[in-house]
């Protein structure tokens, strides 16, 4: 049974019958009714990620404090405007796969061959799209697709009709619409260092209960992927749970360091002190 929670701007109910995983620090997940701290930011206290629920990609769920890299996959363009090079593009998901990413973000249209041939390599890979057209989701979700980023606000009807989760800008419109609250991420649109009103947009987010998706661009980084990685510190540390990255291995690591300091995991490694 689904009650609908208290989180501040109508976050996503709570699931009683839920069953929620443990974490990777062994920790149960959420219990009913609990949702986000609704506080004031303070720009030092780090996100209530462990006050939401469950996400649901695929067959796949993801606890509170699971921190979930979402690899970008670019299908270039060829020589001289001819088709996208999928090859390249498929090199890119068996190489973003062995470096750990939990999901891949094929971007905007993608041909459905290349989504069809992506899904029969990995079965298990929660793949994520963009599309325009809901006739073109609905082909991308038969042939595998798991994710629909809702550019335009209007793929809520066809990620109710496959099961898919969405990535959007209304998570009540999208539910209201027939999507699974579990399967509902918000993206915070940023493309730039985490300034003052964007930490505060990502924490009204987190505090409203929903997942938050972040993407940190180069362009407004003067320190490069350092830079990017600093800013995606930052995001996880205020509760965002899904971050698109051209770095997956660097990415996962500095993840990995934020769940370990906020105690969602142990440490990969423990060092004590002597002397």
């Amino acid at each position: 049974m689904l009650t609908q929670g208290t989180c501040p701007g109508n976050g996503p109910p709570a699931r009683e019958d839920a069953d929620v995983p443990y974490d990777r620090a062994g920790r149960g997940g959420v219990g009913p009714g609990r949702c986000g701290p609704g506080r004031e930011s303070s720009g030092v206290d780090s996100g209530n990620a462990a006050g939401q629920g469950v996400l649901r990609l695929r067959e796949r769920s993801f606890g509170p404090g699971q921190l979930l890299v979402m690899a970008r996959v670019g299908r270039s363009p060829g020589a001289r405007g001819s088709a996208p090079d999928e090859v390249a593009a498929m090199e890119r998901v068996h190489a973003v796969v062995a470096e750990g990413a939990d999901l891949v973000d094929l971007g905007g249209g993608p041909a459905v061959p290349f989504v069809a041939a992506v899904r029969a390599a990995y079965p298990d890979l929660v793949i994520g799209i963009g599309a325009w057209r809901h006739e073109t989701a609905r082909e991308l979700c038969a042939a595998g697709a798991d994710l629909l980023h809702d550019v335009d606000g209007r793929l809520a009807e066809v990620a109710a009709e496959y099961g898919a989760a969405l990535v959007c800008g209304d998570a009540d419109g999208a539910v209201a619409r027939g999507v699974d609250p579990s399967r509902v991420l918000i993206e915070a649109g940023l493309d730039a260092w985490p300034a003052p009103a964007a930490t505060r947009r990502v924490e009204e987010l987190v505090a409203a209960g929903w997942p938050v998706l972040v993407s940190v661009a180069e362009r407004g980084l003067n320190a490069g992927g350092a830079g990017r990685l600093a800013a995606t510190a930052v995001y996880a540390w205020l509760g965002a749970r899904v971050f698109r990255a051209d770095q997956v291995t660097q990415t996962r690591r500095v993840l990995d360091m934020v769940s370990a300091i906020r105690g969602d995991r142990p440490p990969a490694r423990a060092v004590r002190g002597l002397g």
